[in-house]
């Protein structure tokens, strides 16, 4: 629905937390000098083990979202015995020796394949993952996940 007196479209932004209610212009315009310099990065995907606001926002919206919407579960340990309460499981995936594949092989190859197991083995219906470096320069990957999964 437009509001051709002020020539904007009414859009609405739903998070667990909040619902906001915002007008965003009809035509955009032309793009702002700050807009054009950040297409650089785009070109320039070497992060260097840093995460940039927006990826920020997106992984924290993620986490709000799954804990939001995941049941809560109870884990018995295995040792224990003892009967623990969760919503959400962190996971993290390291490399056994020094990295020689490229970062994109191993995410290709391991994590996907890795991620697939979860699903089918562990029924894993939600997860969010992120890649990192480790300081020996090794990509290494935290997960969170709406399942336990075991060790």
């Amino acid at each position: 629905m437009r509001s051709s007196a002020t020539g904007t479209i009414p859009h609405v932004s739903v998070r667990p937390n909040s619902v906001t209610f915002y007008n965003l212009p009809e035509r955009m315009g032309a793009r702002s000098i700050r807009q054009r310099e950040a297409e650089v990065h785009l070109l320039d995907n070497d992060h260097n083990g840093h995460i940039s606001n927006k990826a920020k926002t997106r992984i924290n919206q993620g986490i709000d979202w799954m804990l939001y919407l995941a049941n809560e579960k109870t884990f018995q340990g295995f040792k224990s015995n003892r009967k623990y309460k969760f919503r959400v499981n962190f996971v993290t995936l390291t490399l056994s020796s020094k990295q020689v594949h490229t970062d994109q092989e191993i995410k290709n190859q391991l994590l996907n394949h890795f991620l697939i197991e979860m699903k089918s083995k562990w029924d894993v219906g939600m997860y969010l993952w992120r890649a990192e470096p480790q300081q020996n320069g090794n990509i290494h990957f935290h997960i969170l996940t709406d399942k336990f999964i075991p060790y």
